[in-house]
């Protein structure tokens, strides 16, 4: 065995001794010519001119994404809002006061909640809500800011006439 410092090489049994020296210094020479010649071609290469990549079109809303904790950058309200699990609703409205109307929340802040409804509401309107499911039986005032058709039902947005307790407010999800 013949030591370079700091490797060890075993000579194969078809090199005589007195080449093993000659025979790693030209390998290494070898290598280092090759790579030397990669470098210099790449180098050499004309550049590819920049052409921006096509607008990919816009990509669904992550599912887990909650804008009532991480904001909106297209977010006009004051306060934040969140979508949720539906929760059924009685509502108490003009023309309604002595039945109640079922309806849906599906999206909520703490400025207001928005309403899925059988009847259509005019801007403006005053109407009571509580949970089908309340327990205290507080009704809340909303005002109706808008509202929209959209397959079969009306969907209101509405806002809180005077912003409730928070222990209210976790009765619409």
């Amino acid at each position: 065995m013949i030591s370079f410092p700091p490797f060890a090489f075993e000579i194969p049994p078809w090199l005589p001794p007195d080449l093993a020296l000659p025979a790693v210094v030209g390998g290494g020479c070898a290598v280092a010519v090759l790579v030397a010649l990669v470098v210099i071609r790449a180098m050499r290469r004309r550049p590819v001119p920049f052409v921006p990549a096509p607008a990919e079109p816009e990509k669904a809303a992550d599912p887990d994404f909650d804008p009532f904790v991480a904001g909106s950058a297209s977010e006009k309200r004051n306060t934040r809002r969140r979508k949720g699990n539906p929760v059924k609703v009685l509502i108490r409205g003009p023309g309604i006061e002595e039945e109640h109307l079922v309806g849906c929340v599906f999206d909520r802040s703490s400025g207001g909640i928005a309403l899925s409804v059988p009847v259509e509401f005019p801007n403006g309107t005053r109407l009571q809500v509580r949970s089908e499911s309340g327990v205290d039986g507080l009704w809340v005032t909303l005002e109706v800011r808008s509202a929209r058709r959209d397959h079969g039902e009306w969907q209101l947005g509405c806002r809180f006439v005077e912003t409730p307790a928070w222990s209210t407010l976790l009765q619409f999800g």
